[in-house]
């Protein structure tokens, strides 16, 4: 979503794709990160007046696209957060969530004791 955006605006984009997370940018770059929660932890009256970099998450730096999952899952983990925009060059290609992480933790598990 765009920075500039109003949170109302943001909120209604944000349900419409079906999504708890989405990357924030400016001028076509990555900001932050916000997730559904974040604007509902706003009193609805203020949406229109707040923009999605009033409320973004700029604590969490986005990973690239080439870094173990195990690393990102570890920072994930260690800052609480749910969520990690992944960039390139400042472009975001996409949101990774500690749900994501955790299904293909998972996944790997069952694979590997199949293997046995």
């Amino acid at each position: 979503v765009d920075a500039a955006l109003p949170l109302d605006e943001v909120l209604t984009t944000m349900l419409r794709q079906n999504r708890r997370w989405a990357p924030v940018v400016h001028d076509g770059e990555y900001f932050g990160l916000l997730a559904v929660r974040d604007v509902a932890n706003v009193d609805a009256e203020h949406w229109p007046d707040l923009t999605a970099r009033d409320v973004a998450r700029t604590d969490v730096l986005p990973a690239g696209p080439t870094e173990p999952v195990s690393a990102v899952a570890e920072r994930l983990r260690a800052s609480g957060a749910g969520a990690v925009a992944v960039t390139v060059d400042g472009r975001v290609l996409g949101v990774v969530t500690l749900r994501d992480l955790s299904n293909v933790e998972v996944l790997l598990d069952r694979l590997n004791n199949e293997a046995r």
